[in-house]
């Protein structure tokens, strides 16, 4: 017979049982009727408040997962720091843990929202010193307009086709072969002060840069003041939320979407894979992480589009990491500004199109011309093209008010009454309802959004009856783990149900 792990009620032991062993529902250790079936049991670990799956025990190879509990000599551990997991299966004890760990993440998430609001501060003080008889934000006339006439509803942006047809051939990219081979023949292996070219990698790296910015960044069908729309008849796309240097994850999502590439190529159907942004800060090895994904883009542009996020900026990758991996692991090699070129010229939001449907990624949130945060604000039409973008610079104070909110602002699913929308915690954007995001989906005719920005313990979080999808890809954040997500849509399904989140760690195999 088949044998099932089980756990004692009584005194939390677990063990392979037999269907005729557990039938009897009596305990190998204590020998009391205690046993319940493990997947019916939440597996928390008392140290780092890693939550396990207990079933996943049963799916074990000889390549551990990375989600599944050890099990040894009858005791379920915590694979990470050896700590024997507490396991809980009672209903009432499952709502008390999982609030527990959700309030102490809760807590360290708005810490690290009071550090990022309390930088921007001193950033806005210290601009406002140097140039305090200069707007930062001019009003334009388009603006000013718009505070008397509400948008019109218009025809879409044409799609943009040139994209996928792009072909870069490997003569024209040297430095992203050495990459991209270096990457796809390291398993994984990679120090975070050991980069291509040893010590000539300045000059590699600069190389790749020049490529991603000249080759992918500089074609004729890119507009950075409007949408980057695509269409799709049939086929999938893959949307990657935050990696923050997580080359782990990073490596674990190309792997997977090669082979979805291959599919997609035998029997012709369409793929595209959108990373909605923030590739550096937090890590060791966010270096090593936006050369990957920038080597990935060259070698398959027709089905890779990398977006902006609100750490690739200057002013915020100085202080959160980057800058300073930069100067330790490859000194007096001035890359950090050759990043910050290329990091300005990145688009922020991408369209799908798909029949009548339309999908929007960006990385922070919906933009509007912000009023009293009591009345329903305007709504720009950036999806026909009638408000345009300026977000070529190197950082968000010199961006215009609706690129700045597309990077930082984040949705509420519930805000104080007669409130549309309010200021952020962060410092820079807003939080907004749902109000807003039905009116800004309503005059851009856009019936998805999908967006990262915000880490979640499980790694993703609907909003707005699962018309906004907010996702995040990054499975080590600063002491946290993650159990990060990816979002997959397939257009070979009904509108409703067309949509699955994938765990990185687990699914991408």
């Amino acid at each position: 017979m088949a044998k099932q792990i089980h756990i004692c009620h009584h005194c939390k032991h677990a063990f392979y049982y037999s269907e005729k062993e557990a039938a009897s529902k009596l305990c190998r250790n204590c020998l009391k009727e205690g046993l319940v079936v493990a997947d019916r049991m939440i597996v928390v670990c008392p140290t780092c408040l890693r939550q396990y799956d207990s079933h996943l025990i049963e799916k074990r190879s000889d390549k551990p997962l990375d989600n599944a509990p050890d099990l040894q000599l009858g005791m379920l551990i915590c694979p990470k720091d050896q700590t024997p997991l507490e396991t809980h299966g009672i209903k009432e004890d499952i709502g008390r843990i999982t609030d527990e760990i959700f309030e102490k993440f809760a807590k360290y998430k708005l810490i690290q929202q009071q550090e990022e609001a309390e930088y921007i501060k001193k950033l806005t003080a210290l601009r406002q010193e140097i140039s305090s008889d200069i707007s930062t934000h001019p009003i334009t006339d388009a603006q000013e307009s718009l505070e008397t006439v509400e948008p019109i509803v218009s025809p879409l942006l044409p799609i943009i086709s040139g994209f996928k047809e792009i072909h870069i051939s490997d003569e024209k990219i040297p430095f992203a072969n050495k990459f991209w081979d270096f990457y796809q023949n390291s398993d994984l292996q990679v120090d975070s002060d050991v980069y291509v070219g040893d010590e000539k990698a300045p000059e590699m790296i600069r190389g790749l840069l020049e490529e991603f910015s000249d080759l992918y960044l500089g074609n004729e069908f890119l507009d950075l003041s409007i949408p980057l729309v695509e269409s799709i008849n049939q086929g999938k796309v893959y949307y990657v939320g935050d990696t923050h240097g997580s080359i782990i994850d990073t490596h674990k999502c190309i792997q997977f979407f090669l082979t979805q590439i291959q599919k997609a190529q035998e029997t012709n159907e369409e793929i595209l894979i959108v990373f909605d942004g923030d590739y550096v800060d937090r890590s060791p090895y966010d270096i090593h992480n936006i050369l990957y994904i920038f080597s990935f883009a060259l070698k398959f542009p027709q089905y890779v589009r990398v977006l902006r996020g609100n750490h690739e900026d200057v002013t915020i990758s100085m202080n959160y990491g980057f800058w300073e991996n930069i100067n330790k692991y490859l000194p007096n090699s001035y890359l950090f500004n050759d990043f910050g070129y290329v990091f300005m010229k990145l688009p922020l939001v991408h369209v799908v199109r798909h029949d009548a449907k339309q999908i929007m990624c960006v990385h922070g949130g919906i933009p509007f011309y912000d009023r009293e945060f009591e009345e329903l604000p305007i709504i720009p039409n950036i999806t026909a093209g009638l408000d345009r973008l300026d977000s070529k610079y190197s950082n968000m104070d010199e961006m215009d008010i609706l690129s700045q909110q597309i990077l930082w602002s984040d949705p509420a699913a519930e805000l104080p009454p007669g409130m549309y929308f309010l200021p952020s915690p962060r410092g820079a954007g807003f939080t907004f309802g749902e109000e807003i995001f039905n009116r800004f989906c309503e005059i851009n005719k856009v019936d998805r959004v999908v967006r990262g920005h915000e880490v979640y313990l499980d790694g993703h979080r609907e909003y707005f009856q699962d018309r906004l999808f907010s996702i995040f890809s990054c499975s080590q954040y600063g002491t946290q783990e993650i159990t990060a997500k990816i979002l997959e849509i397939d257009f070979s399904k009904p509108w409703t149900s067309n949509w699955q989140l994938l765990t990185i760690l687990t699914d991408l195999n």
